[in-house]
């Protein structure tokens, strides 16, 4: 046919083009390779997805405790922010080691040095302007409510503990000064928390609470054991 072709035309004859069986092939390999590509794409984003959860239940536990302890540590910065600022009766806050003022909240007056009344050959604690108010006074905790005064005397110098006056067991004995005895029972105060920085001061061996003598809280007047009452605002004071 050629060699006929050639005779007639003088060229050569035009390719023949692909069959079918040809097509047919090609086609099945092109749907091979869509098929892979799909499976790979799908193992793929199983792969992801099985990671995604992995990863998501190790950084969350179960129940949300993971938002329990993010909640546990907010609230134990915000009790450590209120201590800072002065605490209230919840939160349990209670003074550090230092020296600060004891003033009393009705009358804005502090506990200071001056002589007894109807008694000038003694010197006892008493009432007197904060800016006045001397000698120095440290608080030094025995246990988180329990606390020893030490006061430091200028002339002569001395520094004693503040003591209530023996026994102490009813109202109206005074507070004085003595050299300080480790564990003295009329040396402990304790301290309760009512709220807004304010503390009702008790002596821990007789429960008689500290405050005005004859409730008249005024310059001069001296400090003595009280019946204790939460309801009693003379017998509130802040340490500042």
């Amino acid at each position: 046919m050629t060699s006929q072709w050639n005779n007639n035309f003088g060229q050569q004859p035009p390719p023949v083009p692909p069959g079918r069986d040809s097509f047919k092939n090609n086609r099945r390999g092109r749907t091979s390779t869509i098929l892979a590509v799909s499976i790979a794409v799908v193992a793929v984003a199983v792969i992801v997805g099985v990671l995604t959860i992995t990863w998501f239940s190790q950084k969350h536990t179960p129940g949300g405790a993971a938002d329990d302890s993010s909640s546990a540590s907010h609230d134990a910065t915000s009790d450590a922010d209120a201590s800072k600022a002065g605490g209230t009766a919840d939160d349990g806050h209670y003074p550090d080691k230092g020296s600060y003022r004891l003033k009393q909240v009705a009358s804005d007056l502090c506990m200071s040095w001056g002589p007894e009344k109807g008694n000038k050959q003694r010197e006892v604690t008493v009432f007197a302007d904060c800016a006045k108010a001397t000698p120095k006074l440290t608080w030094t905790p025995q246990s988180k409510r329990e606390f020893v005064v030490t006061m430091a005397f200028a002339k002569p110098a001395w520094t004693a503990c503040l003591t209530a006056d023996p026994p102490a067991t009813k109202p109206g004995y005074l507070f004085g000064a003595k050299d300080c005895t480790k564990g003295a029972p009329l040396q402990t105060l304790v301290l309760t928390a009512e709220g807004s920085g304010e503390y009702i001061l008790q002596v821990k061996s007789t429960k008689m609470c500290l405050g005005p003598l004859e409730q008249e809280a005024k310059r001069g007047m001296a400090f003595s054991t009280e019946k204790c009452s939460d309801a009693d605002k003379a017998l509130r004071f802040t340490l500042e």
